[in-house]
């Protein structure tokens, strides 16, 4: 009954695609009903793995061939998935969060120089007296809503303008973090968070994929089905115990001495869940020592 030794996050062919958050996250809870956090957030891609356990004396594969080589080979499968979420929520935090086209921003603030002065500036007063022709027009036929529909629309369109022709720059970024936040605003709730616990919206859409993806698949493959209710009560701690989260990594990587003692709990709350379901749930307890594939 040798417990699984924790998952370190950013390692093995998913960290190719992640790497150590900037910032690590407030350590909490993410298994909590309305959590300020998610799986992703705290783990990584840690954890999402199969484990042989209680298998008998002996070497696992000569004491029990089916459930060493079956667990390999799920193991090989998740792998695809795993890195197919991984690359997907590499590419959104890019899109999001285009950093990278920075290197262009001289270039724009050029380009929307020359055009206000060769060319808005140029027609500018045109466009607005052909504006107030048609307001006047408007107004002797009466049309009192076309009217304030059109001032309305020409003083948005005017303004809107002048920020882009003055500072491109400034709208620009004003306007990607809007779209962002709101995208990120939005997945947060979808992923169940609580109201204001928003991260960023790469963050965010790659925690709903790693839920619904592969957390899922996880539980499925770890106790037989995902919806169980030994599934339900026992995957979170059976999670933990085979996964360190980021601050947990960092732990380790800083003070061994420390990160060797969250390890051995870790492991000693496997033992003692693993025996919780034993006695609960005998089914669901062959399927986490990978008797049953």
């Amino acid at each position: 009954k040798d417990s699984p030794t924790p998952e370190v996050p950013g390692r093995g062919v998913v960290g190719f695609f992640e790497s150590a958050p900037k910032t690590l996250p407030e350590p909490a809870d993410p298994f909590a009903p309305n959590s300020t956090t998610t799986i992703y957030e705290q783990f990584g891609y840690a954890g999402l793995r199969f484990s042989n356990y209680d298998l008998g004396c002996g070497p696992d594969l000569a004491r029990s061939p089916d459930a060493a080589i079956g667990t390999s080979m799920a193991n090989w499968a998740f792998l695809l998935p795993k890195t197919m979420v991984a690359a997907t929520g590499a590419t959104l935090s890019a899109a999001f969060a285009p950093n990278f086209l920075g290197v262009f921003d001289p270039m724009i603030t050029t380009v929307v120089q020359v055009m206000r002065e060769k060319v808005f500036e140029q027609w500018a007063f045109l466009v607005v007296a052909a504006l107030g022709f048609f307001i006047i027009w408007l107004s002797k036929k009466q049309a009192f809503s076309e009217t304030a529909a059109a001032i309305g629309w020409a003083l948005l369109v005017m303004v809107i303008v002048t920020m882009v022709g003055r500072w491109p720059m400034v709208a620009g970024h004003a306007a990607d973090a809007t779209v962002t936040s709101t995208i990120g605003a939005v997945t947060s709730g979808l992923n169940g968070k609580a109201p204001g616990a928003t991260a960023d919206a790469g963050t965010e859409a790659t925690s709903g994929m790693h839920e619904a993806l592969l957390y899922q698949a996880w539980l499925g493959g770890t106790f037989g089905s995902a919806n169980s209710a030994t599934a339900t009560k026992y995957g979170p701690a059976i999670f933990d115990a085979t996964a360190l989260t980021w601050a947990e990594a960092k732990t380790l990587e800083d003070d061994p001495e420390a990160g060797k003692a969250i390890i051995e709990a870790k492991q000693e709350k496997y033992k003692a869940t693993a025996q919780l379901i034993a006695d609960e749930d005998p089914d669901a307890y062959q399927y986490l020592t990978g008797k049953n594939s």
